[in-house]
């Protein structure tokens, strides 16, 4: 009893176990970006545009990012690219990318899906991740998920994959007090 809280008959992590949340995005964030830098180099993007792993992005969404997960909850991410890296290259390389580390185990890939989707376990935490290529060269982090501008020229997969993290988004930014909430 002393691992977990209750409260209302939910059960939420510990300190621990935040902290292994968090840790498991950082890693995921350096093999996607470095993932990214190789496609880039593959299909001979300019090296400005490959700094900072070529400016892909993983936006959390879904209970982890309303703050709502408990300690079963998968984490929903957004692994979202520049122009350069397509649905086939996430759904082939980074899939086989995945596929060689021994912390990463159980992935399944649905990519005819309606909104595709790339399942997998890494270091014991479920992960469901969505992907969508941007019309743009390189993401910059003050990207804002909300502008308009982000789905232009985005087909209707991409569109859904991204509309979860647009959501999340739209919720934080209305709710004045997450902790409340």
């Amino acid at each position: 009893m002393e691992a977990y809280f209750y409260f209302s008959g939910a059960i939420y992590e510990t300190k621990a176990g935040e902290e292994k949340r968090v840790d498991v995005i950082e890693k995921l964030r350096s093999i996607a970006s470095e993932w990214s830098v190789e496609i880039g180099r593959s299909k001979a993007v300019q090296e400005e545009f490959l700094l900072n792993g070529g400016g892909i992005q993983l936006r959390i969404f879904g209970s982890t990012r309303l703050g709502v997960h408990n300690v079963d909850s998968d984490i929903d991410i957004l692994c979202l690219a520049p122009s350069f890296v397509t649905r086939g290259d996430f759904f082939t390389s980074f899939q086989e990318t995945l596929r060689t580390r021994k912390d990463v185990h159980s992935i399944l890939s649905v990519p005819e899906a309606y909104t595709p989707v790339l399942k997998f376990i890494i270091d014991g935490q479920a992960i469901d991740m969505v992907f969508a290529s941007l019309q743009l060269p390189f993401l910059s982090n003050s990207l804002d998920i909300l502008d308009v501008r982000c789905l232009k020229g985005l087909d209707e997969a991409s569109v859904r994959s991204i509309n979860g993290s647009r959501v999340a988004e739209w919720i934080c930014r209305l709710v004045p007090n997450m902790e409340t909430f």
